[in-house]
């Protein structure tokens, strides 16, 4: 029985902006002696979401982390399996990422709503209160 099987929901996370922040935002911390290439490259900085996971309604569930720069489709792919699709929870920074998932029958919610940077990404990363296990698509208003 896999992780995601065993817990009944799996909830999926976009790294850059989602689980990281822009070096300097509020409730942020730096990693010290970890590099992070994405959006110009510096310090990793963890946003308060990539801090405090665990506490979310996400919490109960398997976690897993993807990327459009290094994230693969195969790993992902591989996680879902024995999970019913509608007990699965994707969180991006990117509206049209989230739009993705429309028809799929899994779930996907756009988070880091609060700090949003030039090119409609995230700028500081979700926090722990974006994230729901409420069925369907959603965007931020």
């Amino acid at each position: 029985m896999s992780a995601a099987e065993s817990k009944g929901c799996l909830c999926l996370f976009d790294i850059d902006r989602v689980l990281t922040a822009k070096p300097g935002c509020p409730g942020s911390r730096v990693v010290a002696g970890v590099y992070d290439n994405a959006y110009g490259g510096g310090p990793m900085t963890l946003s308060a979401l990539g801090q405090g996971i665990g506490q979310t309604a996400c919490g109960r569930c398997a976690l897993g982390a993807v990327s459009a720069g290094s994230g693969g489709s195969g790993a992902m792919q591989s996680m879902l399996r024995g999970v019913d699709l509608q007990d699965v929870y994707f969180f991006d920074d990117k509206a049209s990422a989230v739009g993705s998932f429309r028809g799929s029958g899994m779930n996907a919610h756009q988070v880091s709503c609060a700090s949003r940077d030039v090119g409609g990404y995230g700028l500081c990363g979700a926090t722990p209160g974006e994230v729901s296990l409420t069925r369907g698509i959603s965007n931020c208003r």
